[in-house]
């Protein structure tokens, strides 16, 4: 969710009146824009993607200097940011409907209505367990720490 001078001037420019009186974008307006149209959405990823990839790859660069080698990556584009590329294994982490615009809603404080409208404008949950090695159904937060340990082990 960091987004850098340059990228929030581009996204301003691509979607306008985003940003706050300090300059830094309103992530609630750049939703409600971005997730107004496919070509919308496209136009944010477009911009968001390229400088996503480019930290995360800055990042596991840094972590490997150091001796790391085990990376997670969690991106809900991972697939259209070419972030897949990058990774040994895919695990996807899915939430039925309800659970999902709950957790939105709750998340941003935005109603039901500009939550589902994100939801239309994204991949179904098919898009990415097709493509996953592993699926961890995300029903009880309580109960993911341990799906996501038992999934690890398994790699």
């Amino acid at each position: 969710h960091e987004i850098n001078d340059r990228k929030a001037t581009e996204l301003e420019k691509a979607f306008w009146s985003i940003t706050d009186e300090n300059g830094n974008v309103d992530r609630k307006a750049l939703g409600e824009k971005a997730f107004a149209s496919e070509e919308s959405l496209k136009k944010l990823n477009e911009i968001a993607h390229k400088s996503i990839m480019a930290k995360v790859s800055e990042i596991m660069d840094e972590n490997r200097s150091k001796g790391n080698v085990f990376f997670a990556i969690d991106g809900a584009a991972l697939f259209e940011a070419g972030a897949k590329d990058n990774c040994d294994a895919i695990i996807a982490v899915i939430a039925d409907w309800n659970t999902r615009l709950q957790r939105v809603v709750s998340r941003d404080s935005i109603d039901k209505e500009r939550a589902e409208k994100r939801f239309e404008g994204q991949k179904d949950e098919k898009f990415y367990t097709s493509r996953a090695d592993h699926v961890i159904v995300n029903e009880d937060l309580d109960e993911l720490n341990n799906k996501i340990a038992d999934t690890l082990n398994k790699l």
